[in-house]
C-alpha cells in the first residue's frame, strides 16, 4: 500500500476510475459519489498532493476536448450557423465579437428639455389650427 492508500478506502483504483468519470463530464462529487468515495476524501487527496490535482484538470480537460470537438464538428459538418458563431466568437474574439450588444445613448438633459418644448410646440400649433374656424366652402350657385 502506498501513501495515496494510506489510512483510506481511497485506492488507486478508485482514483483511476474517477478520473474516468470526469473525462467522461462527470461532474467532481457525482464522480466521487459513483466510486463510492467522499467528495471531501478526495479534495484531501488532492490539496495534499500537486500531482493529483494535475491529473485530475486533465481528465477534465479530456471532457471539454469532447464538447469542442463535438461543436466544431456541428459548425463544420452541420453548417450550424449558431456554432459556427459560437465557435468563432470564443476561439477569435479579436476578430469576431458578438454584434448584439446593446449601445446604450447619453442624453444631456437639456436636449431632453429641447425635445419636450419642440413637442409641446407642434401640439399647440395642431390644437389651434383645430379651434380655428373652418372656412366656408365656396356656393356652387351660378349667377
Amino acid at each position: 500500500m502506498d501513501e495515496f492508500e494510506k489510512g483510506r478506502k481511497f485506492t488507486r483504483v478508485l482514483w483511476s476510475k474517477y478520473l474516468g468519470y470526469l473525462s467522461k463530464g462527470v461532474g467532481k462529487v457525482a464522480a466521487a459519489k459513483a466510486v463510492g468515495v467522499n467528495h471531501q476524501c478526495i479534495l484531501n487527496h488532492v490539496n495534499d498532493d500537486p500531482n493529483l490535482k494535475k491529473e485530475m484538470d486533465e481528465a477534465i480537460s479530456l471532457s471539454w476536448d469532447a464538447v469542442e470537438n463535438a461543436l466544431f464538428k456541428n459548425a463544420t459538418q452541420r453548417n450550424s450557423f449558431a456554432s459556427q458563431s459560437f465557435f468563432l466568437c470564443n476561439k477569435k474574439p479579436d476578430e469576431w465579437k458578438d454584434r448584439r450588444q446593446v449601445n446604450t445613448v447619453n442624453i444631456i438633459p437639456s436636449e431632453v428639455n429641447n425635445s419636450n418644448k419642440f413637442i409641446d410646440e407642434t401640439l399647440e400649433r395642431r390644437l389651434d389650427a383645430d379651434n380655428k374656424p373652418n372656412p366656408e366652402p365656396p356656393s356652387n350657385q351660378q349667377s
